[in-house]
This record gives C-alpha cells, structure tokens and sequence, in this order.
C-alpha cells in the first residue's frame, strides 16, 4: 500500500491524530512538564520510563529503547505492517484512501476475500440466532450454562449453534445471495462424491475464530455428546490459516502485553471459562503443536510463556513439540502441570481461578527443569 499511498495522504492521516491521545488508550499517561510520562507499552516496568512529547509528536522509552510515532506505536502494538497501520488510522479517522491499482487477478482475490467475510460474518449470527431463538438451540444453551458459562461470556465470544440438518446453512446464505462454491470456499460447506453440497458443521458448539482486528476468519465446532470427532475445525481457507492463527489473541494481547506474560491452552473451553473468572492473558493454539509461526506471534506480545496443555498423552506429546519451537522465537518458556486426568478448564471450574493460579501457573517449571 505505502507504494501507491500519495505522501500527502499519509501526512494527512498523521496530522489528524494527537500521539497523546492515541497512546491513553493504551496505557495510562501522566503531564510531566511540557511531556507526558507512563508504564511502557513495550516492556514490563514498575517504574514509568516511557515519554511522549505532544509537541513532536514523538514517543521514546528510556528503559527498553522504544520510540517513534504514531504509525509506529499502531505498527506494533496492533501488530499490523506499515501500510496496514495507515489504514488503520485513516479508517479510525474517517479518511478515504486511494485504491490501489489492482491486476485482474489481483481484483478477483480481493472480491473473494470480502465476500468470504461476509459469508463468516453472516454465519456467526445465524449461529448465535439458532443458539437463542430455536428450541433445539436451547439444549446446546444448556450445555453451556451447564459448562459453567454465564450469558455474557457467552456473548464476548460470539458463541452459537451449528442445527442439525445437513443443508440449514447453505440454504441460508443462499437465501442471501451466496453461491454454494463461495460457501465451500468459506470452509462452512462440504462436497460430496456425487457433488452435492451439505453443511459441515452440524448440531455442534460452534466457535468463531477471529484475526486481530475482530473479522471472522474461521469456526471451531464440538459435539455436546460422545460422537467424533469431538472438534471440527474449518478448513484453510484464503482467510484462515490455522498454523498462522492463536485463538483469542485478539482479546488476550492487550493484558500479555502489560504483564509480559502469555498462557497459551489447548481448548478453547480452557480460554473462555478462564476468561469468565478474570484471567485474561490466555489464548488457544487451536492444535496440539506450536507453529513457528504462532511462536512469533506469542513473542510480539509477551516474552515469557507459560504452556498449560491438557495432562493426557496428547497434550503431554504437544507440549514436547512446542517448547523448542517457543525458545527459538526467544521466549522464555515455562511449563505448568495439571492433575492427571483434568485440563485447566475443569481444574478452574472445580477449584477456581485462584488456586489455579497459585497451584498450577506460579509452580509452572521452567523448560530446562521440565525436560529434566
């Protein structure tokens, strides 16, 4: 985008927002003479050594070595590249910008992507209608009351129900104006041998699996009985990609980043009801091994991390394989160890937050006392 964005554009956008103002919304500021100081966004500190200067426009830190403006400090603590940040200012600001000259296949992959989103947009609520307003909705509402979830947790991550046909969905979008390769290419439909189209989530939780700005970009669903598999996840797709993705990162990555630390689940049961009860530095690997890419992302927003996977076989197997991949993104890495048999959201809900904490996130093992 910076290659086809006028400099006067980008000059506009920069002189519309006051640095002062942008950054209190990240952290608490306080006037010290002509500046003003706070905790540093960047790093942990007890003591404030972070200064912005309204007159330049400019903010430094002097303990970790920060600085730089406001496309900067949205470049980094959005975690959004050059162009990315400029739009996420002037969208902020209401500037229109330029379009981009686009190929024609350029233009098709842009179209593709808008209506994907649409498409997750609008599912996400008819998720959430089935969940509230059908009668089959109310046994999976049930399930979640019964689960130990409160209706406003519930609503923060956009929880719904996938009905039981095989064609409720398409049939939806359809309605809407959705062609069914669309759908498939949403993740939200199969295709069978015979090249009919059914839903591919049916009577399930279902999840909505967000990006850093908030869009839909794909959907765990589970089961509420003992039928398998026990979680589907939506396919890759041109807006998913599970290996590049950590499930509630958008929520989580403002209190990482103020307490420097990140627990990283296996569930995503484990984040909401961890959540609910007031932990809100977690998120979900939404698999059972840490991609390098996912490590990266951990690393942007925490520097250290503490893996806290299920106590069976498979979290135990999973744990082994992310914690290399975690170091060499230079994290520090901590283990934590559950009770045989539980995962963290059954220990929160039998024992509660506090002694989760206590018991199991503060007696977390550091990597090289674990694999000793």
């Amino acid at each position: 985008m910076n290659d086809f964005l006028p400099e006067d554009t980008i000059e506009e956008v920069r002189q519309h927002f006051d640095l002062v103002e942008v950054i209190s919304g990240y952290t608490s500021l306080k006037k010290a003479g002509r500046n003003y100081t706070g905790l540093c966004p960047f790093h942990s500190e007890k003591t404030p050594s972070f200064t912005v200067s309204p007159e330049k426009q400019l903010y430094h830190c002097f303990g970790c070595g920060a600085g730089g403006n406001v496309f900067s400090f949205i470049m980094s603590q959005e975690n959004l590249s050059f162009p990315e940040a400029v739009k996420f200012l002037a969208n902020r600001a209401g500037i229109p910008l330029p379009e981009r000259q686009l190929s024609e296949e350029g233009k098709k992959i842009k179209i593709l992507k808008e209506e994907l989103a649409e498409i997750n947009e609008l599912s996400m609520k008819y998720f959430r209608q089935a969940l509230f307003k059908t009668e089959m909705g109310k046994k999976a509402l049930s399930y979640l009351t019964g689960r130990g979830l409160d209706k406003e947790i519930i609503n923060k991550f956009q929880l719904g129900y996938s009905l039981p046909q095989w064609d409720k969905l398409i049939n939806f979008l359809k309605s809407k104006g959705y062609s069914q390769d669309n759908i498939l290419k949403a993740g939200l439909a199969s295709r069978s041998e015979r090249g009919s189209y059914y839903d591919r989530f049916r009577n399930r939780i279902m999840f909505p699996i967000f990006n850093q700005q908030n869009m839909v970009i794909g959907f765990g669903g589970r089961v509420m009985d003992d039928s398998q598999p026990k979680y589907l996840n939506s396919p890759e797709t041109i807006l998913y990609n599970k290996r590049k993705s950590l499930y509630a990162l958008n929520f989580a990555r403002f209190q990482m980043r103020e307490r420097d630390q990140a627990l990283v689940f296996e569930g995503y049961m484990d984040v909401i009801i961890a959540f609910q009860k007031g932990l809100e530095n977690c998120v979900a690997s939404l698999g059972t091994s840490l991609t390098e890419d996912q490590a990266r992302l951990l690393r942007r927003n925490a520097s250290k991390v503490i893996i806290a996977y299920d106590s069976d076989t498979a979290g135990e197997a999973a744990t082994w394989r992310g914690l290399d991949t975690l170091s060499s993104a230079g994290c520090r890495v901590k283990v934590a160890q559950l009770p045989p048999g539980q995962d963290p959201d059954d220990f929160i809900r039998k024992k509660g937050i506090n002694t989760f904490h206590e018991e199991i996130v503060k007696k977390a093992l550091p990597l090289i006392d674990y694999k000793l």
